[in-house]
């Protein structure tokens, strides 16, 4: 893929208005996700682009700032019970020459401001945002259910949605189910194209989420 004047003037211009490399690669067409962050990297973007007057700037985040509260609003109330049933990991700041494909890319502040950063948390395999950003999207609603039980030993995990995986030691189907539970749940979920997780502590409890898309208006 070459990057033409045109699609350069254009990620310039996406980038400026705050888009994520994502958006940007979707809206160009013909790119991926990390050839926009390569160039935005070599054009040194966050440096470089300047609003080109203080007025439209300050329309801009006056304008962003409302849409920001009024999103801000409606969505504490939605997703108020998930995030104080469980805190989410810290954020950990990166610049856009730090990010891998294990790291939060979720934008925080405008490209222009000298303290912008993005997220930096651990992404949900196969996505591009943490488990918070990932809500905040619009793109997905992700599901968490969360217990506080005994946990699951981290040896287990990768087998968990086996069938017939029995976590217990004797396997002995007599006490307890057939092991058959999970792997059915997962084959549901990934027949919709969606993915399931799960997370555990042992003495502490376990955490099964999954992914929906969230439906258009």
């Amino acid at each position: 893929m070459s990057w033409t004047e045109e699609k350069v003037a254009k990620l310039k211009e996406l980038w400026g208005k705050g888009s994520t490399a994502s958006q940007i690669a979707e809206i160009i067409g013909g790119i991926s996700r990390n050839a926009v962050i390569g160039k935005a990297h070599r054009l040194n973007l966050s440096a470089k682009i300047k609003t080109r007057a203080a007025t439209s700037s300050q329309n801009f985040e006056n304008s962003l700032e409302e849409k920001n509260t009024k999103n801000r609003r409606g969505r504490k109330s939605k997703f108020k019970s998930l995030i104080i049933e469980k805190n989410f990991e810290p954020e950990n700041p990166k610049q856009l020459e730090e990010l891998d494909e294990s790291s939060c890319k979720w934008p925080i502040g405008h490209p222009d401001e000298k303290t912008f950063y993005f997220c930096g948390r651990s992404s949900l395999k196969d996505f591009s945002y943490c488990k918070l950003h990932l809500l905040l999207s619009d793109a997905k609603i992700l599901v968490r259910v969360i217990d506080n039980g005994k946990g699951i030993e981290e040896e287990h995990l990768p087998r968990l949605f086996e069938r017939f995986y029995r976590v217990d030691k004797t396997r002995n189907r007599n006490d307890g189910g057939s092991g058959l539970g999970l792997s059915i749940v997962k084959h549901i979920i990934e027949a919709h194209n969606e993915k399931i997780f799960v997370e555990s502590t042992p003495k502490v409890g376990s955490e099964f989420s999954f992914t929906l898309s969230r439906a258009k208006a």
